[in-house]
């Protein structure tokens, strides 16, 4: 089916630690319904999948391209164990295990390989980061959008943050998990679409680990702050619709079977937004939860 970009609608992907395949595959669920939409929006992992699709990767080549075993690799720096000791005994210049270096030149000879795509299919893409310099959150379209992908996606004490333009940046997800992107004032998006990534919690206790307690707290303050980015659109009249894709938690080390799984749910989801799109736009929310099956 032929997508048709609409331009009233906006689309907010949220942040996931390595949550971006299911986010590929809610886009492909979206695209398979005929739906385009006019704005995009990404933190984090969900920052590195809307750049993609801003750029003019649809569902085939995205899906190649987060699912090649190498994707991933790309993120590591093989110093990084080097780096622990001088981060835990908080060394000047040490504030991260990772430089993104090598995603970030990846992602930049993929977007430029799409350089010459038309402008006017393309959706409006906003980035969220976190301005250390500043302290404040803000939403980037344009420069160097690799630069800003990776700087979204730079959790703090996993990734250094990424100097741009001399000020320091780092997880857009930390005040803004959902990529609202600043539509509450503006009036051509009447609906808004927000695709989270959620995991089982259960009452199984694990050993925490150091990724692991960071990403706890991380979901835990971006819990408190989803509720009230979703009352400040909602206050402004527009129709939100809350798409929650429930996955097993990936890591560094899930294998492309379990990928292939994590796409398929999150196309589970988007097929399931899209096809009720015309009911659920007129109702103040609506949400939609694809979970996964029993191993």
């Amino acid at each position: 089916m032929t997508a048709a970009r609409d331009s009233s609608v906006a689309l907010g992907l949220g942040s996931s630690f390595l949550g971006y395949v299911a986010h590929g595959g809610f886009l492909a669920g979206l695209e398979e319904t005929g739906l385009e939409v006019g704005h995009i929006a990404g933190s984090s992992s969900g920052a590195l999948v809307a750049g993609l699709h801003a750029a003019g990767y649809r569902s085939g080549e995205l899906r190649d391209i987060l699912l090649d075993p190498e994707f991933r690799v790309r993120w590591l720096d093989w110093i990084f164990p080097a780096r622990f000791i001088p981060i835990v005994i908080h060394f000047p210049g040490q504030v991260g295990l990772l430089s993104g270096k090598y995603m970030r030149r990846h992602l930049r000879k993929l977007l430029s390989a799409k350089s010459d795509h038309s402008e006017d299919t393309r959706p409006r893409l906003s980035i969220a980061v976190t301005n250390l310099t500043t302290g404040r959150t803000e939403w980037k379209d344009s420069g160097d959008i690799a630069n800003w992908i990776i700087a979204s996606c730079a959790v703090p004490g996993v990734f250094k943050p990424q100097r741009i333009d001399g000020q320091d940046y780092v997880d857009g997800g930390i005040a803004d998990p959902v990529a609202c992107a600043n539509w509450e004032s503006r009036e051509s998006v009447n609906t808004v679409i927000l695709h989270q990534i959620t995991h089982p919690t259960g009452t199984r206790r694990f050993p925490w680990t150091f990724l692991r307690a960071i990403g706890r707290a991380h979901e835990s303050m971006a819990k408190e702050l989803f509720d009230l980015q979703v009352r400040l659109l909602r206050a402004t009249g527009k129709k939100v619709i809350i798409a929650i894709t429930e996955t097993p938690r990936p890591t560094v080390l899930t294998g492309r079977r379990a990928n292939e799984r994590l796409w398929n749910l999150g196309r589970e989801t988007g097929l399931a937004v899209a096809e009720n799109l015309p009911v659920s736009a007129a109702l103040p929310m609506k949400q939609t939860t694809c979970a996964p099956k029993s191993p």
